[in-house]
Formats: structure tokens, C-alpha cells, sequence
């Protein structure tokens, strides 16, 4: 089922991977522990970085595939765009400091199946629970609740490796 499909019937056969990914994010969600990002870790980021700093190539679990995450310090946006892929969309939006959110509109030409709303993207910073590593996530969410409860993520992406 892709973002902002109508969900099927239970009659319907969807594919394995739908369910594996939704299981996948819950598990995440629910068992790894992820903790709000609001201050950069010392481990992570030098101590003048930008708290909301993530830049990096992040595996997409919904679409299966990587995006390219950029963070500007200088003026606070999120660029996306597809990695790994003959793709060429950008999306670029305003992050929120204070927060480290910022509304994501997808409906850009060249990106194939955009979701019909903008979406809230929230920087996290995920915690393995038996040792120090962490990760950086993105979170994505529905702030208009016409996909589902403005709280239920949608998405996640996970960083696979840092850019800077």
C-alpha cells in the first residue's frame, strides 16, 4: 500500500514487504527506545553544530529505497532528494530550530507518488538501549490527520551514514 492509498479490503493480498515494514516501525518505535531529539549528542556533533543537523543518506523503510538528507546551518532547511537512483526531484522545506520539525510538501515534479498532504518531518535520535551507538531518524507524520492520527508515524527513515 503506498502513502495516502486507500487501504484495501482484508480480502485484498498485499505484499509481504508492507507488513514486514509497519512491523519494522513498530518495532523501532516500541522496543529500541526512541528518545525526541533536542540537543546534539557530543559523540555525534561538534559542540557549535546546529542541533538539528542529520545530513546524511537515510534508508527509506516505507518506499525501500535511500533518500539524501541535507541540513543548512545557514539558513535551516532540509533539502531530500533520492539517492542510489536516475531520479532528480528535490524537496526542500524550512526546519524549525526549536523543534527540529519541518513541513515537507513531496508533490514536486519528478517525484513519482507523492502522499496528497504535506507531512510533518521530525528529527530523532534513536538509542540503542545495550550500548551508547545512536542513530539519527526522521520521522514523518500527517499534521492535517486525513492519513492517520496526527501522532502515528507514517514513515521513518534511518541514517545509514553520515554526510559531515
Amino acid at each position: 500500500m503506498l502513502l495516502g492509498e486507500p487501504r484495501r479490503t482484508s480480502r485484498s493480498r498485499e505484499p509481504r514487504h508492507v507488513g514486514l515494514c509497519m512491523m519494522v516501525t513498530t518495532v523501532i518505535l516500541l522496543v529500541v527506545g526512541i528518545q525526541r531529539f533536542v540537543k546534539p549528542s557530543e559523540s555525534l556533533l561538534p559542540s557549535d553544530a546546529f542541533a538539528c543537523s542529520g545530513s546524511g543518506i537515510y534508508t527509506d523503510i516505507h518506499d525501500g529505497d535511500q533518500k539524501r538528507i541535507d541540513v543548512s546551518t545557514i539558513d535551516r532547511t532540509l533539502s531530500i532528494r533520492p539517492h542510489g537512483s536516475d531520479q532528480t526531484w528535490l524537496v526542500t522545506a524550512k526546519l524549525d530550530p526549536e523543534s527540529c520539525n519541518a513541513t515537507v510538501d513531496f508533490n514536486v515534479p519528478g517525484k513519482p507518488n507523492p502522499p496528497p498532504v504535506k507531512l510533518m518531518a521530525t528529527f530523532w535520535s534513536m538509542h540503542k538501549a545495550s550500548s551508547s551507538a545512536s542513530k539519527y531518524a526522521l520521522a514523518f507524520t500527517d499534521p492535517s490527520g486525513k492519513l492517520a492520527p496526527p501522532e502515528q508515524p507514517l514513515n521513518i527513515w534511518i541514517i545509514l551514514k553520515s554526510l559531515g
